[in-house]
C-alpha cells in the first residue's frame, strides 16, 4: 500500500509540473503576441496617383510638416556634395620663418650653386648674396599678401575655398585670388623680369626652399564641414495647419498630394505612438487574452487530448506566433512601400497554413477553429481588416474541407487549387461590391493572393518540420506508417504471422468504425497495425501463432499471465527503438488498459482456492484509452480475437459477441476516460457486427 501511495504522489507531482509548464506557455504566448502587435497609429487610405480621391473631404486634425520625397532629398544631397568647399587652415608662423630659412639656404650656398651648375666663386660674393636675399624676402611678402595654398589650383573642383578662422568660423575665398607653387614662380618672374637666367635659377631655388604655403588643406575640417552642411538639409518642404483642407472628394491625387497624405499619416502614427503606447498595449493585451482564452477553452472542452499534451499545445501556440509575426512583417513592409506601391502585402502571407497544418495534425474541427482565430488575430492588426477577415475565413474553411485526412500528394495539391479559386472569388466579389468599378479594384492585391497560394505549398515541408520539432505525428506520417514494408511490420509478418493477420483485421475494422462515429480513422488504422508488435519477442506464447503444442500447458498461471502481459512493455520498447511517434505508442500502451488476463486468473483461482486477492498480478499495467481512436482499437482488438474462438460464427452469434465485449469493457471501466458517447457505442456495435459478418460470411462461402 505505501508503494502505491508513493507512486500516486509521484504522478501527481508530474501532473502539477506539466500544468505549471502549460500555464507558463500560455502566459508567454499572450505576452509575446501583445508585444508583437504594432503599437503605431492604424489609419490608412486607399488611393492611387493620378486617380480621383474616393473618400470625403479630408481636413488636418493638427499641424504637421509635409515631407520631401526620398528622390528630392537625395537630389539635394547630391547637389550639396557637388558644391562642397575644401577647408584650409592658415599658418601664421610661415612669414616669420622666411628670413631664417633664407639664411639657412644661403649658408649652404655652395651646395645650391652646385645643384644649379653655377661656379663656386659666386658663393663668396657678399654683395650678390645680399641682393638675392632681399629679392626673396620681397617675393615672400607679396606671396603671403595673396595667400599661398599647398594644393594645385588646377586640381580643385570648386571656384572657392573656406579658410578657417578658428572654431566653426570660416571665411570664403575665391580660388583665383590665391597662389599655388606654379603661381609663386610666375610671380617671381613678373617681379624681377630683368634678372638673367643664372640669377632666376638661383632665385627660384631659394624661393622654393624658403617660402612655404601659409594655407594648408585640412581633410578632417573639410569632412566635418561637409557633414554639418548635409545635416542642415531640411526634409520638410512645407507645413499644413490644423483644420486646413488636405484633399477634397474627387480631387486628382497628384504626386504632391500623395506626399501630403503620406506625411499626414506618418505624423499621426508618431503622435499616437508617442502618446498612447501603453493604453494601446493594454487593449491589445486584453484582445489577445480573450482570443487565447477562446482557444484554450475549445481545446479543454472539445479536445482535451490536445490540451493536456504540452507538446501539442506548444506546437499550436508556436504556429500562431510564427504566422502572426509574418503578418506584422507584411504590415510594416506595406507602410514602408506605400508611397511607391498601393499594395497590402498582408495578402502575401499564406495564413491558410494554420488551418491546413492543424487539420493535418489533429482534425477538421481544430482546423476550422484555428482558421477563425487566425483571421481574427490578423484582422485586429489591419486598419481596414474586414476584407482580409472575410477572404481568409472563406479560403481557410475551404482548405480545411479539402485537406482533412490527406492520404496523397494529389489531395494536397487539390486543396491548393481550391484555395486559389476561393481567393479569386472572395476577393473579386468583395471588391466589386465595395468599388462597383473594375478600374478602381486594386488588382495588385489579387496578384499577391495568387503568390500567397504558391507560398501555401510550403505547408507540406512545414508539417514535416513541425513533426520533427515537436515530435507529433500528422496524417502524412500515418500514411507512411501504413506501408507494411516497415521493419517492425516485416518482422511481425515473419515471426508472428497470426498476430500480423490479426493486426490487419483490427486496423481495417477500427478505421471503418471511426469513419462512422467520427474520428481519425487513419490514426487508428496505423496504431492498430503496430498495437501488438511486442509479440515479436515471444510469438509462440500467443494462440494465433501456435501450431500444435501450447507452451502454456504445464506452466503456472501466474507465469503464463506475466508472459502474455509482457508484450505491452515489449511493444513500447520496440516502438521507441524504431522512433515510432508517441501517438502510435499510445495504442500499444492502451489496447488492454488495466484489464485482467481472465483465462489464467480463473485457472489460478481454481488451482489455488482462496487466492482471489491475487487479482493485481493478473492485470495489465497499461493506461486506459483516452480518445475515440484508442478506445475503438481496444474494442475491435478484443472482438476480433474472441471471434476466432467461435465454432459456428453466425451473424446473430457475432452480434451477441460484440454486445457482450462492449458491455464488459464499459462495466469494467475501461472506456471511462474515452470520449465515446452511448450513440458512438451503438454505432460501433452495428459497424463491427456488419464487418465481422462480412468477413466470416466470405470465409464460410470460400470453404
Amino acid at each position: 500500500m505505501p508503494d502505491r501511495l508513493n507512486t500516486g504522489n509521484f504522478l501527481e507531482r508530474i501532473n502539477q509540473r506539466k500544468a505549471l509548464i502549460r500555464f507558463g506557455m500560455i502566459v508567454i504566448f499572450i505576452l509575446a503576441m501583445a508585444l508583437l502587435l504594432p503599437k503605431t497609429f492604424h489609419v490608412s487610405f486607399r488611393y492611387e496617383n493620378g486617380k480621383p480621391w474616393q473618400g470625403e473631404d479630408l481636413y488636418a486634425s493638427g499641424d504637421f510638416p509635409v515631407m520631401k520625397s526620398d528622390d528630392s532629398v537625395k537630389a539635394e544631397a547630391e547637389r550639396l556634395k557637388q558644391t562642397e568647399l575644401p577647408v584650409f587652415v592658415p599658418d601664421s608662423l610661415v612669414m616669420a620663418s622666411v628670413t631664417a630659412k633664407l639664411d639657412s639656404a644661403i649658408s649652404l650656398l655652395g651646395k645650391v650653386a652646385g645643384e644649379s651648375g653655377m661656379p663656386d666663386a659666386w658663393a663668396n660674393d657678399a654683395f650678390k648674396i645680399s641682393g638675392l636675399k632681399s629679392n626673396a624676402e620681397a617675393i615672400g611678402r607679396e606671396v603671403y599678401r595673396f595667400g599661398y595654398i599647398n594644393r594645385p589650383r588646377g586640381g580643385m573642383k570648386s571656384d572657392f575655398i573656406l579658410i578657417s578662422e578658428g572654431g566653426r568660423i570660416f571665411r570664403k575665398a575665391e580660388l583665383e585670388s590665391l597662389l599655388d607653387s606654379a603661381d609663386v614662380i610666375e610671380l617671381m618672374h613678373k617681379m624681377f623680369p630683368a634678372l638673367g637666367t643664372d640669377e632666376q635659377r638661383r632665385m627660384e631655388i631659394l624661393v622654393m626652399k624658403a617660402i612655404s604655403p601659409n594655407l594648408r588643406f585640412d581633410q578632417n575640417l573639410t569632412d566635418t564641414e561637409s557633414e554639418r552642411r548635409r545635416n542642415m538639409l531640411s526634409p520638410v518642404s512645407g507645413r499644413i495647419r490644423r483644420g486646413e483642407k488636405i484633399i477634397g472628394s474627387n480631387d486628382i491625387v497628384t504626386e504632391e498630394l500623395n506626399r501630403v497624405l503620406h506625411s499626414y499619416l506618418e505624423s499621426k502614427r508618431k503622435e499616437e505612438g508617442d502618446i498612447r503606447f501603453f493604453p494601446r498595449f493594454f487593449g491589445q493585451l486584453l484582445i489577445v487574452s480573450l482570443l487565447t482564452v477562446m482557444l484554450i477553452a475549445f481545446l479543454m472542452r472539445r479536445r482535451p487530448q490536445i490540451f493536456y499534451r504540452n507538446r501539442k499545445l506548444a506546437m499550436i501556440l508556436a504556429l500562431f506566433l510564427f504566422m502572426m509575426a509574418l503578418v506584422v512583417a507584411a504590415i510594416r513592409i506595406s507602410a514602408i512601400e506605400s508611397r511607391q506601391f498601393d499594395l497590402d502585402y498582408v495578402f502575401l502571407v499564406p495564413l491558410c497554413m494554420i488551418p491546413m497544418t492543424l487539420a493535418a495534425f489533429f482534425d477538421s474541427g481544430v482546423g476550422f477553429f484555428g482558421n477563425i482565430l487566425a483571421a481574427l488575430f490578423a484582422g485586429i492588426l489591419l486598419p481596414n481588416g474586414f476584407e482580409f477577415l472575410f477572404i481568409q475565413l472563406c479560403a481557410g474553411s475551404v482548405a480545411v474541407n479539402t485537406f482533412t485526412r490527406v492520404r496523397s500528394r494529389g489531395q494536397f495539391f487539390l486543396a491548393i487549387g481550391h484555395i486559389a479559386v476561393t481567393y479569386s472569388i472572395a476577393f473579386s466579389g468583395y471588391n466589386f461590391f465595395v468599388f462597383a468599378s473594375i478600374a478602381e479594384i486594386p488588382w495588385g492585391n489579387m496578384l499577391l493572393l495568387l503568390m500567397n497560394v504558391v507560398l501555401t505549398v510550403l505547408t507540406y515541408p512545414f508539417i514535416y518540420i513541425f513533426e520533427k520539432l515537436f515530435r507529433i505525428a500528422s496524417d502524412l506520417t500515418y500514411v507512411e506508417l501504413l506501408d507494411t514494408n516497415h521493419p517492425l511490420l516485416k518482422d511481425l509478418a515473419l515471426l508472428a504471422p497470426g498476430t500480423f493477420h490479426h493486426s490487419l483485421q483490427v486496423s481495417n475494422m477500427a478505421e471503418a468504425v471511426l469513419d462512422k462515429i467520427g474520428g481519425n480513422g487513419l490514426q487508428a488504422r496505423a496504431g492498430a497495425l503496430f498495437h501488438d508488435i511486442g509479440k515479436i519477442k515471444n510469438p509462440q506464447f500467443f494462440i494465433e501463432n501456435q501450431i500444435g503444442r501450447n507452451p502454456h500447458d504445464g506452466m503456472p498461471p501466474a507465469e503464463s499471465a506475466a508472459l502474455i502481459m509482457k508484450h505491452v512493455p515489449d511493444g513500447i520498447e520496440l516502438a521507441k527503438q524504431h522512433n515510432l511517434p508517441p501517438e502510435i505508442i499510445d495504442f500499444i500502451r492502451t489496447h488492454h488498459g488495466n484489464s485482467r488476463v481472465e483465462t489464467f486468473y480463473r485457472k489460478h483461482v481454481l488451482e489455488n482456492p482462496g487466492s482471489e486477492n491475487a487479482d493485481e498480478d493478473f492485470r495489465y499495467k497499461g493506461r486506459l484509452p483516452f480518445s475515440k481512436e484508442t478506445a475503438v482499437v481496444m474494442i475491435v482488438d478484443s472482438v476480433e480475437a474472441a471471434s476466432r474462438s467461435l465454432a459456428n460464427p453466425t451473424p446473430a452469434g457475432l452480434r451477441s459477441l460484440v454486445d457482450e465485449i462492449i458491455e464488459k469493457k464499459v462495466s469494467n471501466g475501461q472506456l471511462k476516460n474515452s470520449n465515446l458517447t452511448f450513440k458512438d457505442l451503438e454505432t460501433a456495435r452495428i459497424a463491427i457486427g456488419e464487418r465481422l459478418s462480412g468477413i466470416y460470411h466470405q470465409r464460410l462461402k470460400d470453404s
